[in-house]
């Protein structure tokens, strides 16, 4: 009994073995190179960077890429390495066309300081591709902390694509400031921008404060759910030597802010103030539409007291948008048949071949014209497979690159020869003469054969077996001749060959073999258990 219990083990262990090793083998992905054609680096607006950037001072990383139909396939993908120094701000996006379809998906992981670039299905449906992107970078000042040049090298699958080298300032100590404000671009939504007013970083004793804030530029408003007031203590972040507000108390509900009916502004009395307390006004502005990459959004704020002290505070924003565009390339082919006298030919039929196998076919018109659109791999074969009535077929392999489009078109002219037909006469005349002792007789046969053969060429495949014969005889006895006129008519048989389908016994034979297999370790449990049965008798 042990002993069948061990076998059905083993019978399902090779069961599931088979199972597996049988499998269809899944498409892997791979990492393909020479994809990224070209990296540089600019400031936030889109300009050479020249100038040093500061520790919180957002710079740009442009890429190109460029590659052929079957260069890359779904699920590829190129890897952007940056160095320690670097860090990604922005988030994932997605690279798409001008009809808005995905060619590639940007994942960003700022740990790891890589963007991987993992092209979708859509690279199989064109002939080309061209573009670029753009990510959002800075220093990472948790690694960089003082004023240096650093090496900035950036690879593409380990692979070097651009060299050079960033003026970096450093961490900038800051002054505790009366007033001030900044600004940020949320990293996860572009059309989210945040603000924050800093008031009483020097713990003055200001009365009756009065703070009014207005939105300089277009398409954007106030989130008036965002709007808070907060208070607390002010510390120094030893991290990256900003100031900010701790032991924080959300005081909101003790204020009334009065927003603009557009929704661009606001005012705001700050009654109660505490001035042993440090304050800040926090709120959101919503983007309405998307500005320029790399422009540049002022907004400013007042704060002004019973004393008649006044001051100003600016935060200006560059709107950053890390995405691509890709550019897709489709052509189409157009023949020209034509005649050796250069006459239009109309009937001709054209195979259109990828890597020998027939994708398409097509037929001349009217004017001769043969087209063959929506092409999206680089490189085809056209061949002729029927010639127009009265023509001999072309032997020419006509092959079109992609990169000979012109406009999206390759254009090309396909030359038929005329067929020819031969008339051939043959006269044979014999004057035998017979000699007898009786009175002489002289006989004169005289035999004309005319034969006319026509030999048309057709684009199917035909073999001719043998001819089909007409022969017409007449004798005249009065002049002893005999005249034989024949006319040969090519009869035609059509051989048509097909190709080999391919074979479908892989499912097949996988079963056979599990079934095989389990027959025999089946006998075999049988074969045990019997033994057993013997042995307990």
């Amino acid at each position: 009994m042990i002993k069948n219990k061990k076998l059905i083990v083993l019978l399902m262990t090779l069961l599931v073995a088979l199972f597996v090793i049988f499998q269809q083998p899944k498409i892997e992905s791979a990492v393909v190179d020479n994809v990224i054609t070209r990296i540089d680096i600019q400031n936030s607006q889109g300009e050479p960077l020249t100038q040093g950037v500061g520790s919180w001072e957002n710079f740009r990383l442009n890429a190109e890429f460029a590659f052929n139909n079957g260069q890359v396939q779904p699920g590829d993908t190129a890897t952007i390495q940056l160095p320690e120094e670097v860090i990604f701000v922005g988030k994932s996006f997605e690279i798409r066309d001008v009809n808005g379809q995905v060619v590639a998906n940007a994942t960003i992981d700022s740990t790891s300081k890589q963007a991987i670039l993992t092209f979708t299905n859509y690279v199989t449906q064109r002939a080309s591709f061209s573009g670029n992107f753009t990510m959002t970078v800075r220093i990472d000042h948790n690694v960089a902390r003082t004023a240096q040049q650093i090496p900035l090298t950036v690879t593409v699958n380990h692979t070097p694509m651009y060299s050079g080298v960033v003026n970096y300032t450093g961490i900038a100590g800051m002054e505790p400031q009366d007033f001030a404000k900044s600004g940020w671009q949320d990293p996860n939504d572009n059309s989210k921008l945040h603000y924050i007013i800093y008031v009483n970083q020097n713990y003055l004793n200001f009365t009756d404060i009065m703070i009014g804030d207005t939105i300089q530029y277009e398409n954007a408003k106030i989130d008036k759910s965002s709007f808070r007031v907060m208070s607390g203590t002010w510390y120094t972040d030893t991290t990256d030597n900003s100031i900010r507000l701790g032991y924080q108390e959300d005081v909101t509900a003790s204020y009334s802010p009065q927003f603009s009916p557009d929704g661009k502004s606001f005012t705001l009395s700050l009654k109660p103030f505490n001035p042993n307390r440090g304050y800040y006004v926090k709120y959101d502005v919503d983007l309405l539409g998307a500005p320029a990459n790399g422009m540049l959004l002022n907004n400013n704020a007042t704060m002004e007291d019973s004393t008649g002290w006044k001051s100003v505070a600016d935060a200006q924003i560059v709107y950053q948008e890390d995405g691509g565009n890709a550019r897709s390339n489709i052509f189409k082919v157009e023949l020209t048949k034509k005649s050796d006298t250069g006459e239009k030919l109309q009937g001709a039929e054209f195979g259109l071949y990828y890597e020998g196998t027939l994708v398409k076919t097509a037929t001349s018109d009217a004017n001769g014209v043969v087209t063959f659109d929506s092409l999206i791999k680089p490189k085809y074969t056209i061949k002729e497979t029927k010639a127009p009535a009265g023509y001999v077929l072309s032997e020419e392999e006509i092959t079109v690159n992609v990169a000979d489009a012109a406009n999206g078109v390759v254009r090309k002219d396909v030359v038929n020869k005329a067929e020819t037909t031969t008339t051939t006469t043959t006269t044979t005349t014999e004057e035998p003469t017979t000699t007898t002792t009786a009175p002489t007789t002289t006989t004169t046969t005289q035999s004309t054969t005319s034969s006319t053969t026509t030999t048309e060429s057709t684009t199917e495949s035909t073999t001719t077996e043998e001819p089909i014969s007409s022969s017409t005889t007449t004798e005249t006895s009065t002049t002893e001749g005999s005249t034989t006129e024949t006319t040969v008519t090519p009869r035609e048989s059509t051989t048509t060959s097909e190709s080999d389908l391919p074979k479908t016994g892989t499912s097949t034979t996988i079963f056979t073999t599990i079934i095989g297999a389990l027959s025999v370790l089946g006998g075999f449990a049988i074969l045990m258990n019997r033994k057993d049965v013997d042995v307990n008798r």
